[in-house]
């Protein structure tokens, strides 16, 4: 191409230096002979000089528009080097390259295709963002096309889901950006697989669960071999002592006898409520946790159970309060299971607080559903503890010398009843004025039932599983 330009150059330099001599030669033959000049007419020198000049600007006009084309040419032969180059380039790229609009797609690379699962870019002929992006990220997506034609002409990372041709759904990841494609306004959509680093992801948080569950399960036997220790030395003691004073003949009275008694009766309770409440957390864990439903006044029912706790709670010195809006509704629940729910945070709040303070239930009316508040004055939860609570294995006071003892499931079981139920329960807790744990029970009649009725049986079972939940309070 440079021979080429160099070689019209020449060309006109020629042509010029041509020309200029035949002016040059003109203007000497009109020195040397003028009689020649003279008897030709003037008019003709002037016309054969200026038909000479006009030659000469129209090869010079000429010779330009050509090198101009040849320039263009140029740059036209490079622009589509370059073109082939980028489009080489955009091929070999390990990300997937999409231009398109809201309605179809213009250009897609190869890693495009092959992410889609697709041969050839008439596979995807027809295809919709409707019909590669997930529903659940479809109107998103959507929003940002729209936002880059029309507005912010940039689009920053942002995870999805694809829907391949063979119907399999991807994890992506993809930024987009506003270009002109073939002189109109399109989107380009820089798009990679994440699907094997989401399952990473996945498995590193799987591992780190069950780290963490590992560290959890290792602290609750720990807790409980303590939890175990304390009543069997306890019962251990008190059966060496009888023994001991029965090997020698050492008359027991009677009131060491109830006392020995009662210490044998507790720690047997504290036994009990361990043992009832690693069965029910493995009955929840393994799906086997059987509901006994019956229709009920839930009101009559929970202001029983609080009422029988009200000489326990005295007893400790603190303030008992039992309110209501309603004095009836009939609800479907299980019995049993809400007895161990209202005895279990009713005996946190005992645990947890001071004598003097106060201990308050109160039930509310709201409409399908019913709830049910156990608040207490106490020492409060830490904020970073509230979302622990309900964990299994958890404990707000982790030390082995703790003021209360507690196998640190008791929450965790109370949860996993009221979920049985299609409940819900949360807590609100400020540290040093108390906590308030609010129970929200779905309202519902079951068919062919027969009302539960509350008689002298079911009072006596009441105080038994007082005595049993309120086993580990001192």
């Amino acid at each position: 191409m440079k021979n080429r330009e160099i070689g019209w150059k020449v060309i006109v330099i020629i042509i010029c230096a041509i020309i200029i001599n035949q002016i040059i030669l003109l203007n000497i033959v009109s020195i040397a002979y003028p009689h020649t000049i003279n008897s030709t007419p003037r008019f003709l020198v002037s016309f054969y000089k200026s038909l000479i000049i006009n030659i000469l600007i129209y090869i010079i006009i000429i010779i330009l528009l050509i090198l101009d084309i040849l320039k263009r040419k140029k740059a036209e032969k490079l622009l589509q080097e370059s073109e082939e180059k980028y489009r080489l380039l955009v091929e070999l790229l390990p990300v997937g390259v999409f231009v398109h609009d809201m309605e179809k797609l213009h250009f897609v690379n190869q890693t495009g295709l092959d992410l889609l699962k697709a041969e050839k870019i008439e596979d995807l002929c027809g295809k919709t963002l409707e019909d590669i992006i997930h529903p659940e990220y479809c109107e998103a997506v959507k929003e940002r096309v729209e936002n880059v034609l029309e507005n912010e002409k940039y689009a920053p990372l942002f995870e999805h889901k694809w829907i391949r041709l063979d119907n399999t759904v991807i994890d992506a990841e993809g930024i987009k950006r506003q270009i002109h494609y073939n002189g109109e306004k399109r989107v380009l959509s820089v798009v990679r697989d994440i699907s094997k680093r989401k399952q990473d992801e996945e498995k590193i948080k799987m591992l780190n669960e069950t780290l963490k569950y590992d560290k959890l399960r290792t602290e609750f036997f720990a807790n409980m071999s303590h939890e175990f220790k304390t009543p069997l030395n306890l019962i251990l003691g008190t059966v060496q002592l009888m023994e001991n004073k029965i090997n020698n003949n050492i008359n027991i009275e009677i009131e060491d006898r109830k006392k020995y008694l009662r210490v044998l009766k507790k720690n047997s309770y504290r036994l009990l409520r361990l043992t009832n409440n690693i069965l029910d957390i493995t009955k929840n864990d393994s799906g086997n946790l059987e509901l006994n439903m019956k229709n009920v006044n839930i009101v009559s029912v929970i202001e029983d159970i609080v009422l029988s706790t009200s000489e326990y709670i005295q007893n400790k010195n603190l303030e008992l309060i039992f309110d209501t809006e309603i004095e009836e509704k009939i609800t479907a629940c299980d019995l049993d299971m809400i007895e161990r729910i209202i005895l279990n945070l009713i005996s946190n709040a005992i645990k947890f607080t001071k004598e003097g303070d106060r201990i308050s239930v109160t039930i509310k009316d709201k409409g399908n559903t019913i709830e049910i508040s156990v608040k207490d004055t106490g020492i409060g939860i830490p904020e970073d503890e509230i979302g622990q609570i309900f964990e299994p294995f958890k404990q707000v006071d982790k030390s082995l010398q703790r003021n209360n003892e507690g196998s640190g499931i008791g929450l965790a079981i109370v949860k996993s009843l009221i979920d049985s139920h299609d409940g819900k329960i949360s807590v609100q807790s400020e540290l040093g004025k108390g906590s308030e744990f609010i129970i929200e029970l779905p309202v519902n009649i079951i068919s062919n039932d027969e009302s539960e009725r509350i008689g002298q049986d079911t009072i006596n079972k009441d105080i038994e599983n007082i005595n049993i939940e309120f086993s580990d309070i001192y």
